[in-house]
This record gives C-alpha cells, structure tokens and sequence, in this order.
C-alpha cells in the first residue's frame, strides 16, 4: 500500500504505514464486524498520503482534503480510522468538528472512546466537557501529554472532539496557537454542513468558515479533512476559496449497502402516496398495516433469520413541531382505537363495523403488496396473531407506546434510542444527517416543498433509508410522492454523474479546483443552497443529442493510433457512399462491422478511460441499430491544418489534451458548421486530423489522429450544470 505516487507539480505523496494505533483500530472496530473493511483502510491509509508531499527539495503539507463517501454507508468508520492513521503517521493532533448539535457531540464522543478504548496508553482524550472551564489547564494537559509520550519513546497522540460553534471554535483556536510545532489535522464531521462561506455574495465571511479557516492558517502544518456525502457545497465554491478541497477522496461503500441506485434507480420499493391532507389518514394507516406485515414477519413468523435486528418506522412529513404532534395523535388513534378493535375481535370475538372496515384493509394491503408471495404467511394467520403484533408497540413496563417524536422540543438521548425491537419515528429536521436508525425498514415521507424545488444535499440527507440493508431488503418499503421519487430519481443521476466527474479527475490528476465539473442536473433542482455558491461561478445548460470527443491522451507509441486510422481507412475504401451533404459522404454501414473495427481501440485501457462516457454513448448507438451513417468529416489524406490543444493534466507517463476539432461556420455562411447540417439523423462522425501542443508544435510529426463525434436522437436532452 502507498508507494511513492506521482502527483501534480512533481510531488509526490507520503508513503504512510499501519502502526500500532491503526492495527488496533482494525482489530476491535473492523476485522470480522466490517465486510471487505479493507477499502476502508485503504481509503485512510491513501487520504494521509495525500497531506504531505515531498520532492528531492522540500517537503509541503496539502492544506484542505474532502472524503466523499455515500449516505449511511459508514463514513464514520472511516473517518475514526483515518485518525488513527495520522496518530501514527507523524499527526500529533486530530481535531474532530463534530456537527452542530450536542447529540451528535455526544454521539461522537461515545464512538470515539469506544473505537480507541484499547489505546488508552497512546491517546488522550478531550471534549467540550474537558476545556470549557479552562482554555489554560487543558494546554498544559495536553503540553504534559506531548512530554511523557516523548520521554517514554511512545507514538501517540492527543484527540480533541468539539461542536461546530462559535465558542467551541475560538477556544480550539487558543489550544492549536500553542502547537504550531506540532502536525494537526482537523476532521469535519458533515463539513458541507455551517462550514463553508455563507457570505459569500455579501464578500463577507460567516463565522462558521472564518473561525475555520483562522485555525487552519495558523501554521503550515495543519490540514483540514471535510468528510461529507453531500459534497456539492465542497466541490462547487469558488477555486480560490480557502477551503477549497485540493484532493478528494472517494470513501466506496463495502458490501451489502443499498442507496440511490438501490432505491431510487426504479420504482421497486417505492409505495406511492398522494401526500394530499384529505387522505392522509388513509395513507399513513395503509403504510402502518404494511409495517405491522413486517413486524409480524421478523417477531413471529421468520424469527430465526431476524432474531438479531430490530424493526422501525419513519414519519417524516414536516419540520412544523405542530405536524409531528398530530402525526403522533393520528398515529396513536390508529393503533389504540382501530386497530385495537381488530386485536379484540380476534381475541373476545367482538365485531363491529369499525373492526369489518379495518379488517377488510388489512385483507385489500396483504394483497396489494403481494404477502403471501414476499414472506409466505397467511392472512388470517396474521389477524390471529394481530394482538401480539400491536403488543410490539406498546411497552407495558412504562404504559406508553413505542412511538416518539424527535425534534428541538423531544430530543432522545443517544444510549435510549431504539433500545425496543419494533418502533416508529417521527420528525423533521433531526431526522436528517448525523442520525442512523437500525434496521428502518417503513419509510413514510410527504415532505416537500410546494412549488416542487429543493436543493439536492438536503434532500439527500433525509434518506435515512439508505445503508447496510441487504439482509432486510425484502421488508424495505418507502411510502412517497411521485413528486418526490421523481426528485430523488433524478438526484440519483446527478450523484452518478458527480461521482464519475470526480473518479475522472483523481485518476487523471486533475485540480479538482481546475476542473469545469460539468453535472447532470434537473431543472428543479439546485445543488446546495445559494448563499454558498458565488453569484455567476456556474452555469446550467442542456445537452442536445450531439456529443463529440474533446480529450486525446499522448501515447509514445504512435502505432496505436496508425492501426486505427489505416482500418477504418480500408473499411471506408470497400464502402459506397450514400449521398454527400455539403461535399461532405455519408456513408451508410452494418454497425456490427464497424464497431469490431472500433472494438480494440476503444476497448485499449489507455484510450477508454480518457473518453468513457463517449465510448459507452458510441456502444449504445450501435446496439439501437443494424445499421448506421458514417460521415467522412476530415479525410486522412488530406492537407489538414491541424489543431491546438490544451493540456489538461499529467496522467502516469502521458499527457492528456482538450479542444474542439469540431468545425465551425464558414465566413461565407454556405457552410452552418459541422453540428448543424447533420443534426437530423443518428450518425457517427469520423475526424482525422492533425494536432498540436499548447506551443504549436505538431505531434507525431504531422501524422493524424482519430477523433470521434456521435448524434444520438434516441438519447433523451439531460439538463448539466458546471463552472463557468
């Protein structure tokens, strides 16, 4: 792991090792708890490497780094490794910003002390608890710490966890002011969240980022981790902005998770509500019967497979407090009036009309959402059994229901929260980022703004259904708008196309500071809020159907491009071209032949990974049709004038370069350009031509290369938005 990787400018990164401190870490918290917990270490190990970088004269620390990570898919697990990483890596600080509120502080704080608990000898522990008494008394702490891990020859270090306020900030402040010798990183829990700039418009700076970003200018040797699934307000401020990430690193997921594409990718395990207030009632008791389907399937039919989880349900409607105390009441209706008469009959045999109409309910879902055929029970043997069902709801030992509200006004505290098997949340806010509810298999979320808008980092972050759901899959069911799957649907080829963006940039060493970002985007959706983003810093566009291919890497080996070249030549030569538009042939061929002429060039890791999402459009025309039009754009014999183009980066022993090779309008205007007179049809575009570096010299000595264009009228036009 982590040999001496080149990177941008002639650095390269830190070889970092798995010391004491890591090995205990995957010892207690991964091995045989974690599937594949090796990509978690890997991701740590590679994040550290990428703080220090080295040449044969100096040695520079990398000021900001951001983890990307997906929603629910562990990230804290991650996050606490990379700490660990640091400590023995030469860190001797590691400052956690963890969230906003004090559950989330405490939160952290339990995960931190249990993660580290055998390394009680090589860390020492600090919180808000420890230094809001005596800024003075814990640096001296903290100075004696430093000392005795000196003398007696440790490698250790101090952890420091604190909220993401005012003056938890300036007291971190007067702590790191007094360790500018020592090498500190600071981890941003959720750090899209109060971090960046929201001043930025104002040409201001707000407290959050200016505190921040004071700590982090303090000395050289300090560095700032953001770790974050939503990354959109990370990735999209201004270049120059000083906590602009200079890497990313993207934390995958292990096995077993289930999230967007999961979810969201199709209608599967979507149940479709109307959201409407009319019929509401209805709604939320069809999802409540679908959950108690559930509970009877992991408490009493299907025991020994669920034995060890638990089973919950989600309400999310509103942030109004108001909304969470009549969801609790008509939730509590429904389950000690309604169907507590169900649980009677079946139990005294009493029978009324209100027991027939519920009954006649729960027979229409049990249908409906195909029972018999998902978990093979019965449903009368689920009504004789109704009783104990709802007594999964209700704790006798207290005399209250397994129903809770969390907002500002009912806040659980951490160790009591899902301590039942079965339950049911309800909220708004405070069931978004930060909160992870075990084994959530009933989803019902109405909440949506009316004019149908929403800023996809926010609404990402309330998929608390998202996570290592493989082994509950089956009893998955969210309870939505078609507005908002639409939205989430939509977000999900955003976070797609972000994530490909990115991969692309980490694997080309590409800024991602340089980088355009250009994402898929709908039009009702924004990518985080606007008072984050510098007015006119992005702008949003659509595709049309015409995609063409604008970066070409620079091999040594000129063969390669040489056998393409005289293959497609040849192929055309055998051709009769069908009609010529603008002098220019069209020529009609068998897409299978062509594309076996393409097969191995395109397939070359070298060439693919440079124009993926190209190739994978190419690949797609062809399997729509037998047959396609081939147009002859600029020959290969030809006297060509060539082309130059930008670098875009270093990637391993080759250049990459970008431009248009695209032609445009004629001064005369007989010639519309060669996106216009072709726009009507599919067609692939074939381009030789000659290039030049960004000096003007040709390369390959004159000889052309190929480039590609492709029209496909079947792909439908996607919205993108990028930097300007």
């Amino acid at each position: 792991m982590n040999e001496m990787l080149p990177v941008i400018d002639s650095y390269s990164v830190a070889q970092v090792t798995k010391g004491k401190i890591l090995g205990n870490f995957i010892r207690d918290n991964l091995e045989g708890k974690i599937y594949e917990y090796q990509k978690i270490v890997d991701s740590a190990m590679n994040t550290i490497s990428r703080f220090t970088l080295s040449n044969d004269e100096e040695t520079k620390y990398t000021k900001s780094g951001l983890a990307f990570g997906r929603v629910q898919s562990g990230k804290t697990t991650y996050f606490l490794c990379t700490a660990a990483c640091a400590i023995d890596n030469g860190f001797d600080l590691v400052i956690f910003l963890s969230g906003v509120t004090t559950n989330l502080l405490i939160q952290n704080k339990k995960r931190l002390q249990k993660a580290f608990r055998l390394s009680r000898r090589d860390l020492f522990f600090y919180d808000t608890s420890n230094i809001k008494d005596s800024v003075l008394n814990t640096i001296d702490d903290i100075k004696s710490v430093f000392m005795t891990l000196k003398n007696e020859n440790v490698n250790g270090g101090v952890m420091i966890s604190v909220l993401k306020e005012d003056d938890h900030l300036l007291k971190v402040f007067e702590i790191v002011k007094e360790f500018t010798d020592k090498r500190i990183l600071i981890i941003d829990d959720e750090g899209d969240q109060f971090t960046p700039n929201t001043k930025v418009n104002q040409h201001k700076e707000s407290t959050i980022f200016k505190l921040v970003k004071e700590i982090t200018e303090i000395s050289k040797k300090i560095s700032l981790l953001s770790v974050t699934a939503t990354p959109q307000a990370n990735v999209f401020i201004n270049k120059f902005n000083h906590l602009a990430p200079e890497f990313v690193e993207l934390v995958e997921p292990g096995k077993g998770y289930c999230g967007l594409e999961t979810f969201h990718s199709n209608d599967e395990y979507i149940s479709f509500v109307t959201g409407n207030k009319k019929q509401y009632e209805e709604e939320l008791r069809k999802a409540l019967i679908y959950y108690m389907f559930t509970v009877y399937e992991t408490e009493f039919h299907n025991t020994e497979k669920y034995k060890n989880n638990k089973n919950w349900m989600l309400i999310h409607n509103s942030h109004l407090k108001s909304v969470h105390i009549k969801d609790y009441k008509e939730l509590s209706t429904i389950l000690e009036t309604d169907l507590r008469e169900v649980a009677n009959y079946y139990k005294f045999g009493t029978l009324d009309v209100m027991v027939e109409k519920i009954t006649n309910y729960i027979r229409r879902y049990y249908v409906e959402f195909q029972i018999e055929e998902k978990f093979g029970f019965k449903c009368e043997d689920f009504l004789l059994g109704f009783n104990d069902v709802l007594a999964c709801f209700y704790n006798s030992e207290i005399d209250v229901n397994n129903i809770s509200i969390i907002n500002s006004d009912e806040q659980l505290e951490y160790e009591d929260f899902q301590k039942s098997k079965c339950g049911i949340l309800i909220g708004g806010n405070m069931l978004g980022r930060g909160i992870t509810i075990i084994d959530l298999t009933v989803s019902f979320i109405t909440r949506d703004r009316i004019d149908g808008r929403g800023n996809i980092d926010t609404i990402l972050q309330r998929a608390r259904w998202f996570g290592y759901r493989e082994k509950i899959l089956k009893l998955i069911k969210i309870f939505t708008t078609g507005g908002i799957q639409k939205e989430f649907n939509g977000i999900y080829h955003h976070d797609t196309s972000l994530y490909d963006e990115i991969k692309y940039c980490i694997e080309n060493n590409i800024d991602l500071r340089e980088s355009k970002l250009p994402v898929k985007i709908s039009d009702k959706l924004d990518l985080t809020r606007r008072n984050v983003i510098l007015k006119g810093s992005l702008k949003r566009s659509n595709t049309s159907n015409f995609m063409q291919q604008r970066k070409f890497a620079y091999l040594s080996d000129y063969k390669i491009h040489d056998n393409i070249n005289n293959k497609i030549y040849k192929f055309l030569k055998k051709q009769k071209f069908e009609k010529t538009i603008k002098d220019i042939p069209v020529y009609d061929v068998e897409s299978s032949e062509f594309y076996r002429i393409l097969k191995d060039y395109i397939d070359n890791p070298e060439i693919y990974i440079i124009n993926e999402r190209l190739y994978e459009s190419l690949i797609i025309l062809f399997n729509s049709a037998k047959r396609i039009k081939l147009i002859l754009m600029k020959n290969l014999y030809d006297d060509s004038k060539g082309y130059t183009l930008s670098r875009d980066s270093v990637f391993t022993d080759r250049s990459v370069y970008s431009g248009n090779v695209l032609s445009g309008a004629s001064q005369s205007g007989d010639y519309l350009g060669d996106l216009y007179h072709f726009s009507e049809f599919d067609h692939v575009q074939i381009h030789f031509t000659k290039i030049k570096d960004t000096k003007g010299v040709e390369l390959y000595g004159g000889n052309k290369i190929l480039f590609l264009a492709i029209n496909n009228t079947k792909i439908k036009p996607q919205g993108f938005i990028q930097r300007v």
